[in-house]
């Protein structure tokens, strides 16, 4: 009972440090995290140098070694944004977030047969959903901030409209 009570406390207090936390702080922490991360994390580098050397044959080392360091700090600053916009009021994500080819997506669904969304972890895919979400189109497997079980989505939903009074569009209770 008490490992639940510190872990609901750490949750809520997560949730009330990302929604004091601005952007252009949000990308620096992202920089930063991704940056020890790729010192850090000596095998994962290593990893993902091989498989650059492989798919960039004509690229030397530092090429690599760059293009690398800009993967670790973008997934850093992808990770760091989900729990902002979780916290955030939900228009902010219509305001941030821009969809290209909406067209697209339209056309398919109006043809009764649903859509598949499939993605190459290019872009933030979870604030993706929340924006989709927010407009109105049907999404039957939501990507949650620390959703490992209902309990947790039910916590999250609680926490979430008791701190900032508004739920979080992507919990499902």
């Amino acid at each position: 009972f008490r490992m639940k009570r510190y872990q609901e406390i750490l949750f809520k207090t997560i949730l009330v440090i990302f929604k004091h936390l601005t952007f252009p702080v949000i990308c620096r922490g992202g920089d930063l995290i991704g940056m020890l991360l790729y010192y850090f994390l000596r095998q994962r580098r290593e990893i993902g140098l091989s498989n650059l050397r492989i798919a960039f044959q004509d690229k030397s080392t530092e090429e690599c070694e760059a293009i690398l360091k800009k993967c670790w700090r973008n997934i850093s600053k992808d990770l760091l944004e989900v729990p902002k916009f979780f916290v955030s009021p939900p228009n902010l994500a219509k305001e941030r977030v821009s969809i290209v080819g909406i067209e697209n997506l339209n056309y398919c669904l109006a043809q009764n047969r649903g859509v598949i969304a499939l993605s190459a972890h290019y872009g933030n895919f979870p604030v993706i959903c929340q924006r989709l979400a927010l407009d109105g189109y049907p999404l039957h497997h939501q990507l949650l901030l620390l959703a490992a079980s209902r309990k947790v989505d039910q916590r999250s939903q609680e926490a979430t409209h008791e701190a900032y009074g508004h739920p979080h569009p992507l919990v499902v209770a």
